[in-house]
């Protein structure tokens, strides 16, 4: 591996293996990072535990974007006039890991938020205003967990509606 600086593209040019040359540099003038659906989640240690997994993505990972220009073909060694025939692509760097939660730990986390939520709905429900922090934390670590994504007891997905609407409600002057 080879590493130089090209003044064209402004960026650092470094060869791999074979005449593949690429130059990194910024796509636009601010480097934005960005969430890539198309692409499955990587492989990171559970937060709670530490094992390996992929399961239940809590934040998805960030990417930076990047040009690269690929040598498509060049002239040989023996060659009177030498020539270079390049592409430009973007590429994509991994910048931020993805924060996962394996399964066993999820559903850990699930049963005590339904715990939690059925020991203080009537309180919250009875005076929204004062709990209106509590509820709205509550329904952050709900929907960041994406918890009602394999919820099948209608109570508890009746008592989450109830919950949201009173917060809109509350915030409505109702």
């Amino acid at each position: 591996m080879s590493f130089g600086i090209n003044s064209a593209t402004e960026g650092l040019a470094f060869s791999l293996s074979e005449g593949l040359v690429y130059h990194q540099c910024e796509v636009s003038g601010v480097v934005d990072e960005i969430e890539r659906s198309e692409v499955s989640v990587p492989y990171a240690p559970c937060v709670n535990c530490n094992n390996g997994t992929r399961s239940h993505v809590i934040s998805p990972a960030l990417y930076r974007p990047y040009k690269a220009e690929v040598v498509e073909a060049e002239s040989d060694d023996y060659a009177q006039k030498r020539w270079v025939e390049t592409e430009e692509i973007v590429k994509y760097e991994l910048s931020q890991e993805p924060i996962v939660m394996c399964h066993r730990c999820w559903n850990i986390e699930q049963n005590k938020a339904i715990v939690f939520l059925l020991n203080k709905y009537e309180e919250w429900v009875s005076d929204v205003g004062s709990s209106m922090m509590m509820i709205r934390n509550f329904l952050d670590h709900w929907a960041a967990h994406n918890f009602s994504k394999e919820l099948y007891d209608k109570e508890i997905i009746n008592k989450i509606k109830g919950l949201k609407q009173s917060v809109r409600g509350f915030a409505r002057g109702e």
